[in-house]
């Protein structure tokens, strides 16, 4: 068994009184915060209490980044559209050739896959020392 040293950083940022921003960072070498680099940001504008902003910014190793920009408008008690699920099939009825189609596909998605590979490898779960 080998001792990880690692710094896991939650930090959630009041910018304003409408904005605030929640990044996790990790340091994989030590746990110096200091030099731990940031994996996602999560930023909230909220322009009042049904409209606003999410922006979700994602760095990939090797990969570069991905920024996610995000418009809501709630609407309370709005009709919901009916939609037409004819044509669904149920998860468990999936053969596994069904499903390795499915992987191939993802897999052929560099981005998509790359985000799926990074949450994998970041909730396997190995003896750290973590500092909030």
């Amino acid at each position: 068994d080998k001792d990880y040293d690692e710094a896991i950083i939650f930090e959630l940022e009041k910018n304003s009184e409408q904005e605030y921003t929640i990044s996790m960072s990790l340091n994989e070498e030590s746990t110096s915060v200091s030099e731990a680099t940031e994996l996602m940001s999560i930023t909230v504008n909220e322009e009042n209490e049904n409209k606003g902003t999410i922006k979700f910014e994602m760095n990939i190793e090797d990969q570069g980044s991905i920024a996610l920009n995000i418009n809501y408008n709630v609407d309370y008690n709005a009709n919901i559209e009916e939609r037409d699920v004819s044509n669904s099939i149920d998860a468990n009825s999936l053969t596994e050739e069904d499903a390795m189609e499915i992987m191939e596909n993802i897999q052929k998605n560099e981005i998509l896959y790359s985000i799926i590979q990074l949450m994998v490898v970041n909730s396997n779960s190995y003896s750290l020392d973590t500092t909030i």
